[in-house]
């Protein structure tokens, strides 16, 4: 034995793989304590209201326990001398109690396996143990893997054998397994991100990015056709400067254009204040005539009674 401890040392690495840490199940149970506020009237009924808070736990993550509760058993309530606590003024009875808890703790790097419930072209979506979500992006695929669109279905063409959906199709109600890459976690619910590469394998190359990568390179050669063009003979920089001096001419018209409009548009702006003048003189001349015509004619009224008063007298 010490003479092969040697050799390892005098060629420099050792044939024995580094030790890993083992992968604990996504499943487990421990013991928890839960701290709980409740209000006076629970004391009638203390197990009866402490079981419906745990109970509105369950099925959500839950700090405390790291994981999403599942079930809770073997419910410890503290003993009655120090059965709970009141913290200034509130009106909370503040309560610690202990359960057993069979606790769902996915960690990145564990391997599950969930039932495929949809198929598309970006990503396939499974339901793991029936109630949590989980997804694997196109890019967390293996390379041969391909979607066909007229099936809606990813398959596998050629190489790339292993477990879990490798050989053969992606499609709806297949079982696939999977290593755990992300857990996310909002509003007490979970969700799953996928990969079904190696551990350590870079992602393949999304078709998005792609495209985008050809696009780069074709403004580049676009670019360049265009500096080799403009550099060899003066035929090609004529019909350069051709070009611009038509647009310095476009640029002119557009300029002159622009201030007719602006003198036209000016010329009617002032008709249309003239207009309004207008309107408004004869408006106050027609206001001053009925004035006039109100004044005459209480004028005539006040006549009317004097001309026959001469009459009744005579």
């Amino acid at each position: 034995m010490p003479k092969r401890r040697r050799e390892h040392h005098a060629n420099g690495s050792s044939t024995t793989p580094s030790p890993q840490p083992p992968k604990q199940p996504p499943f487990q149970e421990q013991k928890v304590t839960f701290k709980l506020a409740l209000l006076p009237h629970a004391m009638e009924d203390l197990e009866h209201h402490v079981q419906s808070k745990l109970h509105k736990l369950l099925m959500k993550y839950n700090d405390d326990a790291g994981g999403v509760l599942l079930s809770l058993s073997h419910l410890r309530l503290p003993p009655s001398r120090r059965f709970a606590t009141i913290l200034q003024d509130l009106p909370f009875l503040h309560v610690q109690v202990e359960a057993t808890a069979l606790v769902f703790t996915p960690t990145p790097g564990s391997v599950l396996t969930g039932e495929v419930i949809k198929v598309t072209g970006t990503h396939v979506a499974l339901l793991v143990h029936g109630l949590f979500n989980a997804a694997i992006a196109k890019e967390d695929m293996p390379d041969a893997f391909e979607y066909v669109s007229g099936r809606g279905e990813w398959v596998c063409n050629g190489g790339g054998g292993g477990e879990g959906g490798r050989e053969g199709r992606l499609t709806l109600g297949e079982q696939v397994e999977f290593r755990v890459v992300r857990v996310h976690e909002a509003a007490g619910l979970i969700a799953l991100d996928g990969s079904m590469r190696e551990e350590g394998e870079e992602p393949r190359e999304s078709t998005h990015g792609h495209y985008h990568h050809q696009q780069q390179q074709q403004k580049q050669q676009q670019q360049q056709q265009q500096q080799e063009g403009g550099g060899g003979g003066g035929s090609n920089g004529r019909q350069e400067e051709q070009p611009s001096e038509e647009n310095e001419e476009e640029e002119e018209q557009q300029q002159q254009m622009g201030k007719r409009k602006s003198a036209s548009g000016n010329d009617q702006g002032e008709k249309k204040a003239k207009k309004q003048k207008k309107g408004k003189d004869g408006k106050e001349g027609q206001e001053k005539e009925r004035e006039k015509e109100k004044r005459k004619s209480k004028k005539k009224d006040k006549e009317r009674p004097r001309s026959e008063e001469g009459e009744s007298s005579d």
